[in-house]
């Protein structure tokens, strides 16, 4: 069976904006499409980032509503975990883990 694993990561703009993802939502979507045209019974995986620095309750709720309209097969889903020396971790709207933990 074909298997597609792309990381969506949000399935919001201004998070994937803020994490400088070279893609949007709408370009994930159309890829998602295109393989599901091509291969109808392939299995298309991602995974998805729940409290990235500066997700907004309104961000999540995007990513919410378009996962339930995108046709993907399962989902690994992570709460944000903070790395060192990296931007993410520059940046200083963080969203407490209590709130992370209920996202996911």
């Amino acid at each position: 069976m074909p298997h597609f694993h792309i990381p969506l990561q949000s399935g919001a703009d201004t998070v994937l904006k803020a994490m400088k993802r070279k893609y949007d939502v709408s370009l994930f979507a159309s890829r998602i499409q295109k393989i599901r045209s091509a291969l109808p019974y392939s299995c298309v995986a991602s995974d998805i980032i729940a409290g990235f620095p500066g997700e907004t309750d309104q961000d999540f709720m995007d990513t919410l509503a378009f996962l339930e309209n995108a046709d993907i097969s399962y989902m690994h889903v992570f709460t944000y975990s903070k790395r060192d020396n990296t931007l993410a971790s520059q940046i200083t709207n963080v969203v407490q883990d209590k709130v992370k933990k209920r996202k996911k």
